[in-house]
């Protein structure tokens, strides 16, 4: 994997260092850099949730709560 996400990953400003360091962050950081470009080309927004500090679920992402706020939903699983 590796191998074929190196040259996306250096292009995107990454260095081979930092890429050894920690091969799954420098890919987590391509993919967040791919989906903002996309986001913008096509003018739509886009959502992003990082999850790696603590584990969230329905009952205390504040994600939850909005969609719950502003759609009204009565329950979210």
């Amino acid at each position: 994997m590796a191998k074929y996400y190196s040259i996306p990953m250096l292009r995107y400003g990454l260095t081979l260092e930092q890429i050894k360091k920690d091969p799954e962050s420098s890919y987590a950081e391509l993919v967040l850099w791919y989906s903002c470009r996309i986001a913008n080309e096509y003018s739509v927004p886009i959502h992003i949730v990082d999850r790696c500090g603590e584990e969230y679920n329905s009952d205390n992402d504040p994600y939850y709560f909005m969609l719950k706020n502003e759609w009204g939903f009565s329950n979210i699983k």
